[in-house]
């Protein structure tokens, strides 16, 4: 039983279809508007596995966005089973501690990149001992 209306907990209505969880959604796809100029369509399969390639062909766009939606699953599953009960709330610190790791993983690549002078980007950069292992830790945190 969902813990905030009579319907039965299962996968799609804990995700996506509890009317306290709808309202956290609309916010989500007015961040995505606001933050990235996309309006996508927001139903079930999107917000449980992410956007596909034909509804954002950018694929810079659509991996920032799959990832916001990522964030939003993982706050509706830290706000039902956590201590926390303000699912924006849960929202927000979640994306400023992917802001945090993201802005260390840039500060590991630029002292990389003065490190190995002949690196000629970022990409060939990261790819370089030491930072490969420390860069993978932080992808796979994010």
């Amino acid at each position: 039983k969902c813990l905030w209306c009579p319907e039965v907990d299962y996968i799609e209505h804990a995700f996506f279809a509890c009317p306290m969880i709808r309202q956290f959604w609309t916010s989500v796809k007015q961040t995505i508007l606001a933050e990235y100029d996309t309006n996508i369509t927001l139903d079930v399969e999107t917000a449980l596995f992410g956007v596909p390639k034909d509804k954002i062909p950018n694929p810079i766009t659509r991996k920032e966005v799959n990832h916001l939606l990522l964030i939003a699953r993982l706050s509706i599953s830290k706000f039902k089973y956590g201590k926390c009960k303000n699912l924006t709330l849960v929202f927000e610190a979640e994306r400023r501690q992917r802001i945090k790791v993201w802005s260390y993983v840039c500060m590991i690549v630029r002292v990389n990149m003065r490190v190995h002078r002949g690196a000629k980007s970022a990409c060939e950069c990261i790819c370089l001992p030491p930072f490969q292992n420390i860069v993978s830790a932080c992808t796979l945190i994010m």
